[in-house]
């Protein structure tokens, strides 16, 4: 049930709903997609609640919610965060009920999900979103077994026939960017961007080199290649120290087959030191990016790494929940995730000397900076 999501906050705040109890575990969902033989199962999660005091001397409850999707013909697998605020007498008059909240999740093969979650009842509640190349689906969470059970099976029945949904990719259809971090050929890219490949092309300098994946981080969207590539790597660097306003720079191959397949540069600056949610693994920067930059360096002046550009806000979804849309909002993983995923033996590459401008960070590093083809 639904209840089990908000369950210390219900407990807080003696929410006035009778004959629904708290309980612990995953909470149930069951969707489907409008136009394709597609449909969905997954799971709710509620992560620890936290209170906040107001001004006012009013409090507010936020609830963040881990949530898993599967799809049957497909077998996409996408993992999303959502965070619902609210304060205690909306849940002591309705339960929470109309309360609403955003999610976005990243998808096995560069797929995106962005959607709108609703409480519609003390138990229930509903989600309708699109993927990033405008796939509606809709799912339902805190069903009954049995009831969950029958929407599936009429949710089957009524795509039964429409094309299969197929794979969307952020990649520019197997393109990514990525950039050595050893001397003996690692590279760094998105997950999303080489999730899925039968084999993995590596282009640089009017070469091809063949890779293969050492390290995988789905959730963080990282993903470390093998190639035999010798090279400068680019030093990396904590994002914790990086600033609102520090100007940043990324090297990519965005759009190739409109763009063609030289090297790009686009520059900006850091927006905010969390993603969306206040998602701290990210940082939310204001570089024009691409289909095709994903993968690429978020440089600093010093000519660090502090970033792994990897996705841009859906303007649609945002359009279709606030009816504005929204201004180059972009998001980088922070490099802190990637000292992870490096084996003991990659040594620590020395910085560029302080505060050297953008422009000239360009020749310096574009040598580093590499083209990712995946296959299918």
């Amino acid at each position: 049930m639904l209840m089990r999501i908000f369950r210390v906050v219900f407990l807080l705040a003696a929410a006035g709903c009778s004959g629904a109890s708290p309980q612990a575990g995953p909470i149930p969902l069951a969707g489907k997609f409008a136009d394709y033989n597609e449909t969905i199962t997954g799971e709710v999660r509620a992560l620890s609640p936290q209170t906040a005091l107001l001004a006012d001397k009013d409090w507010v409850l936020t609830q963040d919610l881990f949530i898993i999707l599967r799809t049957k013909n497909s077998k996409l697998y996408c993992e999303g965060r959502s965070e619902v605020t609210y304060r205690p007498s909306l849940i002591q008059s309705y339960c929470g009920t109309g309360t609403t909240s955003l999610a976005v999740f990243s998808c096995s093969g560069g797929r995106r999900l962005t959607t709108d979650m609703r409480l519609t009842s003390c138990t229930r509640g509903e989600a309708t979103g699109s993927d990033n190349s405008g796939a509606r689906f809709s799912f339902v969470y805190g069903l009954p077994e049995a009831e969950a059970q029958q929407y599936l099976v009429s949710a089957e029945a009524e795509v039964a026939g429409k094309p299969a949904l197929g794979q969307a990719s952020l990649s520019g259809g197997g393109s990514g960017s990525g950039f050595l971090v050893s001397t003996d050929g690692l590279v760094i890219t998105n997950h999303h961007v080489i999730d899925g490949a039968s084999a993995i092309e590596v282009h640089r300098a009017g070469m091809i080199y063949t890779a293969s994946v050492v390290a995988r981080d789905a959730a963080n969207d990282l993903a470390i290649l093998k190639t035999n590539i010798n090279g400068r790597p680019l030093p990396l660097a904590s994002a914790r120290a990086s600033m609102r306003g520090d100007e940043v720079l990324t090297l990519g191959y965005p759009l190739p087959g409109i763009e063609g397949e030289n090297q790009r540069a686009t520059f900006g600056r850091i927006n905010a030191t969390s993603g969306i949610m206040d998602d701290v693994r990210y940082l939310q920067i204001d570089i024009p990016i691409q289909p095709g930059n994903s993968g690429g360096p978020l440089i600093n002046r010093r000519g660090e790494v502090i970033g792994v550009v990897s996705a841009s806000l859906d303007d649609d979804a945002v359009f279709r929940r606030t009816g504005a849309v929204p201004q180059n909002v972009n998001y980088a993983v922070k490099a802190d995730y990637i000292s992870i995923l490096l084996p003991p033996s990659v040594a620590t590459v020395a910085s560029l000397p302080p505060e050297t401008e953008l422009s000239a960070l360009v020749g310096m590093v574009e040598n580093s900076v590499v083209r990712i083809v995946a296959k299918p």
